[in-house]
C-alpha cells in the first residue's frame, strides 16, 4: 500500500473546501472537459490546516496516479459546486513504491497565460526538445537519515538553448551559488530533477532559476520556495533505526518577464515576386522568404488567403477574400519549373516568365493564362500523366474528400462560362453527390488535370511550411469571414448559407453607406446539425500547413451587419441576431402609421424642387413614383424600390434614356428615395435604419414621433443588444466560443452568437480585431 499525503497553500472563501480527484489518462487541459474525465469519488478530501494551508492523505494500491484538484462549494450535505483547477492533469508514479509520499503542490489557475498559450503546437513544435521520463519512486532508492526530494516544475517553453536549476539553501543546492546548483531535465513543460537532504539540512530555501548560454542567470519571481519536513514521515527499517522520508515537490515557474518575444511579417503570397517566378509570387518563394525571416529574428509569416478565387477568370478574382472554394489552393502560386525537365517547355516558360517579371505590377488574367496553359502541356506530357499512377498521388486524391466537388464546379464554370451556378442548366444547379460524380465521369481527364494541379500545390505549400519550422519560422493563416456566394462550398451546400442576405458593415465616418461584401451569411442552425462539419472539415484542411491564424472581423461570428440580397447599399441592412422592434412596443410608444415608416417617402415638396423641368416629373410619374400616405407626399413603385432594381432600370429599360441630360440626376436621386426609410423589416419585426434621424421620412413625423422613435433607436444600438439573445435561438454548442474558451486561446468572449473550432484544440487564434460592441 501507498499513502499519499497532500499539502496545498490556497486561500479559499468561506463555505469552500478543497478535494483532489482521480483524473483519467485521457484527461483535457480544457476546463470545459475536466469535470467529464474525473471520478465522481474523491481520491481524498483536504483538510484546512493553518496560513492557508490544505493538507490530507489517502492510502491506495501502488500504481501511477493521476490527479487533479478542484475547488468545491459546499451547502448543506451536498457539493453546489465543484471548479477544477486549470492546466494539464498532474502524475505521480508510486507503482513500485511502499510507505509515504509527501505531495507538495500549488494549484493551477485555470487558463493561465503564459502556459496555455505555449501548449499549443506552434510553440511545442518551436521549442521542442528530448523528453527523458522521470525516475518513479522506489523503497530501494531512500537514504538513511535523508529525505528524497523530486522537484517537477511546470515551465511555458523555453529557448532550446536555456536550462533550469535549482540555487538553495544547503550544499546540494549550491548554497545559493551557481556552480553548485542542482539542474533539472525537461520533460515536455515539465522539468523534473531530485536530489537528498540529510534531515538536520531541513527546512531548506530555494529558487528556480534560467541559465543561458552566457551562464547568466534568470531568477523567477516572488519569494524563496521553503521545505520542510512531515509531522509523520516514513519510517525505514534500519539497524540504526533511522528515519528516510520520500517527498515530491511540484510548482510553476514564476516567469519574470515574458517568455516568447517575437516578430512577425504579413504578406499576400503573390507580392513574392522573384526572379525564378512567372511574373507572381509563388509558394517556391517563401523559402526566401523564411530564410529574411530568420536573418532579421522574425518568427511567424502570416499570409493573406490563399484559397482558389478564380471565378470569372479576370482581373477581379484577385481579391483573396472572396473565394471559389475555401479547400482549394490557388493555381497562380504553383512554381512550375519543378514539375518538369522537359527542355523545351522549360525554355518557352522562362522567356514567359522574363516577359511577365518585367511588368511594373502583377497582370492577373495573362499570368493567369499562361500558368494554366502550360500546366496542360505538363500534365499531358509523360512525366504528369506519371504521377497519376503513384501511390503518394492516389492516396492524397482517395483523402481529399473536397477535391470532386470542386473539380465538377470547375468543368461547369468553363463549360457553361459563368460560377453562377444559377445559371447553369438546372440539372446542374444543385452539387448533389450524383450530380458531381456524373460531371466527373463525363469528363476523366479534367478530373484528373484538377487533380494534379491540386497534388502538386499541397506539396509545394508543405514542403514551405516544413522549411520554415526547420528554421524556426512559424506560417499564420487568414480565415476569412465569408465565401463566394457563388462558390463551391454554396454549390454543394446551399442550406449551410443564407443565399438571400449578404455580409458587411454599417455606415460609419469613413463610409456613409455602410459596406456591402457580397457574402452570404452563415445558417448557423443548419451547421449546428451536423455538428459544423463542414467548419470542422475547413480547418483540419488549414491545419495542413497552419499552426497559428487570423480571424477575419471575428465580432462577425458573434454578430453580423446583414443585408438583403435585394439591396446593394449597406445603409438597409440590420444586426442578426439581435433584439429586433417589436410592432407592439412601435404601437405602445404611438408610433402608429408603421407601413409608411417602411416605405421610401419622397414629400411632394421635394419632388417638384429637384426637377424643374415639367417632362422629367411626368417621366417619373408615369414610370417611377406613386402617390401615397393620404397623397401629400409620394413612394417609389415597387419595381424601383431597390438600388439594385433602379440600377437595372437605367442600364436595360430604353424609357431611361427618355429622361435626357437629368438622367444621371434622376437615377442619383431614385437611390437616394430607396434608402429614405425609418424602419427596416426584419422576419415578422423591424430595426431602425441606421441613422434614421437625417432621413426626410423622420424629419417629416410629428414630434411625438420622432421623440419615441429616437429613444427606441438609441435603445437598440445601445442597450437592448448587450443583453444575450435566448439560447434557444442560437445554437447550442458554438465551435468559435468553444475554441476561444479553450487553453490555446488567447481571451474569452462572452457566450454570444458563434461557430464551433474545437475540432483543432492545438492551434493558436489571433483576433484580427478585438471582440466587443459594434454599433
Amino acid at each position: 500500500m501507498v499513502t499519499l499525503r497532500f499539502s496545498l497553500p490556497y486561500h479559499t472563501h468561506y463555505g469552500e473546501e478543497l478535494v483532489v480527484y482521480r483524473a483519467s489518462s485521457s484527461s483535457s487541459s480544457s476546463s470545459s472537459k475536466q469535470q467529464q474525465v474525473v471520478d465522481a469519488q474523491p481520491l481524498c478530501v483536504l483538510a484546512y490546516k493553518r496560513g492557508g494551508l490544505w493538507e490530507g492523505q489517502c492510502e491506495l494500491e501502488a500504481a501511477t496516479v493521476h490527479y487533479r484538484y478542484a475547488r468545491v462549494t459546499q451547502r448543506g450535505t451536498a457539493a453546489e459546486r465543484v471548479e477544477y483547477e486549470g492546466g494539464p492533469r498532474r502524475t505521480v508514479d508510486v507503482a513500485l513504491f511502499q510507505g509515504l509520499l509527501e505531495v507538495r503542490d500549488h494549484w493551477q489557475p485555470a487558463q493561465a497565460l503564459p502556459y496555455s498559450l505555449y501548449r499549443t503546437s506552434v510553440f511545442r513544435q518551436l521549442f521542442e526538445r528530448a523528453k527523458p521520463k522521470p525516475q518513479p519512486f522506489l523503497v530501494s532508492r531512500l537514504r538513511e537519515g535523508h529525505v528524497l526530494v523530486q522537484f517537477r516544475v511546470r515551465v511555458a517553453p523555453i529557448r532550446p538553448d536555456q536550462r533550469l536549476v535549482i540555487l538553495g539553501s544547503t550544499a546540494n543546492l549550491g548554497f545559493w551559488l551557481q556552480a553548485g546548483a542542482l539542474e533539472l531535465q525537461p520533460n515536455g513543460e515539465i522539468w523534473v530533477g531530485e536530489t537528498y537532504f540529510p534531515r538536520e539540512a531541513v527546512p531548506i530555501e530555494f529558487k528556480f532559476a534560467l541559465v543561458d548560454p552566457s551562464e547568466t542567470l534568470t531568477w523567477e519571481t516572488g519569494a524563496n520556495w521553503r521545505l520542510t519536513l512531515s509531522h509523520s514521515p516514513y519510517l525505514l527499517d534500519t539497524a540504526a533505526g533511522e528515519m528516510a522520508q520520500a517527498m515530491l515537490f511540484q510548482a510553476v515557474f514564476r516567469h519574470p518577464e515574458p517568455v516568447f518575444r517575437g516578430a512577425g511579417v504579413a504578406v499576400p503570397v503573390f507580392s513574392l515576386r522573384s526572379a525564378r517566378g512567372m511574373g507572381i509570387g509563388e509558394f517556391r518563394d517563401l523559402h526566401a522568404l523564411v530564410d529574411l525571416a530568420q536573418a532579421s529574428a522574425h518568427s511567424l509569416i502570416q499570409l493573406l488567403p490563399i484559397n482558389d478565387t478564380s471565378s470569372s477568370l479576370t482581373w477581379r478574382d484577385s481579391y483573396p477574400y472572396s473565394a471559389l472554394s475555401v479547400f482549394a489552393l490557388h493555381p497562380l502560386y504553383l512554381h512550375l519549373p519543378a514539375l518538369t525537365t522537359d527542355e523545351v517547355i522549360l525554355a518557352e516558360m522562362q522567356d514567359t516568365a522574363t516577359t511577365l517579371n518585367a511588368l511594373a505590377q502583377v497582370d492577373y488574367e495573362k499570368v493567369l493564362l499562361a500558368k494554366v496553359t502550360y500546366l496542360r502541356r505538363i500534365f499531358a506530357s509523360k512525366a504528369g500523366q506519371a504521377t497519376l499512377q503513384t501511390p503518394t498521388f492516389q492516396q492524397w486524391r482517395q483523402r481529399t474528400h473536397w477535391l470532386a466537388a470542386y473539380t465538377a464546379f470547375l468543368h461547369c464554370r468553363d463549360e457553361y462560362g459563368t460560377a453562377n451556378y444559377s445559371e447553369w442548366p438546372s440539372y446542374h444547379q444543385l452539387g448533389e453527390p450524383e450530380v458531381v460524380q456524373a460531371i466527373n465521369r463525363s469528363a476523366p481527364e479534367h478530373a484528373d488535370f484538377v487533380a494534379y494541379v491540386q497534388f502538386h500545390l499541397h506539396r509545394q505549400l508543405s514542403a514551405a511550411v516544413e522549411y520554415g519550422r526547420h528554421h524556426l519560422v512559424r506560417f499564420k493563416g487568414d480565415l476569412p469571414i465569408g465565401v463566394d456566394p457563388h462558390s463551391v462550398d454554396c454549390w454543394v451546400s446551399p442550406h449551410l448559407f443564407h443565399l438571400d442576405m449578404q455580409t458587411g458593415a454599417p455606415p460609419d465616418q469613413f463610409s456613409r453607406d455602410g459596406q456591402n461584401w457580397g457574402f452570404p451569411t452563415y445558417n448557423w442552425e443548419a451547421m449546428a446539425a451536423d455538428q459544423y462539419a463542414w467548419w470542422t472539415a475547413r480547418l483540419q484542411a488549414m491545419a495542413l500547413y497552419f499552426q497559428v491564424y487570423r480571424i477575419d472581423h471575428i465580432l462577425g461570428f458573434f454578430r453580423i451587419w446583414e443585408i438583403p440580397r435585394q439591396f446593394k447599399s449597406g445603409l438597409l441592412g440590420h444586426f442578426t441576431p439581435a433584439h429586433p422592434l417589436r410592432k407592439e412596443e412601435l404601437l405602445e410608444r404611438g408610433v402608429w402609421d408603421i407601413d409608411r415608416l417602411v416605405l421610401p417617402f419622397i414629400p411632394a415638396a421635394d419632388l417638384y424642387h429637384a426637377f424643374m423641368e415639367a417632362h422629367t416629373v411626368e417621366l417619373l410619374h408615369a414610370h417611377c413614383i406613386q402617390e401615397a400616405f393620404g397623397g401629400n407626399a409620394f413612394t417609389l413603385r415597387a419595381s424601383l424600390r431597390t438600388d439594385r432594381l433602379i440600377e437595372a432600370f437605367f442600364a436595360e429599360n430604353a424609357i431611361a434614356g427618355e429622361f435626357g441630360r437629368d438622367g444621371e440626376t434622376v437615377k442619383q436621386l431614385l437611390l437616394e428615395w430607396a434608402s429614405d426609410v425609418v424602419l427596416v423589416p426584419v422576419a415578422d419585426a423591424f430595426a431602425p435604419r441606421i441613422n434614421l434621424q437625417h432621413t426626410r421620412s423622420f424629419q417629416q413625423l410629428p414630434a411625438h414621433a420622432q421623440s419615441a422613435l429616437q429613444e427606441l433607436y438609441v435603445d437598440y444600438f445601445f442597450h437592448r443588444q448587450e443583453v444575450p439573445t435566448p439560447p434557444s435561438s442560437l445554437p447550442h454548442a458554438s465551435p468559435l466560443s468553444s475554441l476561444l474558451s479553450s487553453p490555446p486561446l488567447l481571451f474569452h468572449p462572452p457566450p454570444r452568437y458563434a461557430p464551433v473550432f474545437s475540432v483543432i484544440p492545438s492551434i493558436t487564434v489571433l483576433p484580427a480585431r478585438a471582440c466587443g460592441r459594434s454599433r
